[in-house]
């Protein structure tokens, strides 16, 4: 059984206002760690 989840957005505008305040909204929730280490069973 897979313990992980994937999913995507895709922003199909090129809005600098836009485009900021998802990359603030989506860093809030999923933030960028650089080396984190993945659990494996």
């Amino acid at each position: 059984m897979a313990m992980h989840a994937t999913a995507g957005v895709f922003i199909n505008d090129s809005e600098d206002g836009l485009l900021h305040d998802y990359d603030v909204w989506l860093e809030k929730y999923t933030p960028h760690v650089r080396g984190r280490k993945l659990l494996r069973a």
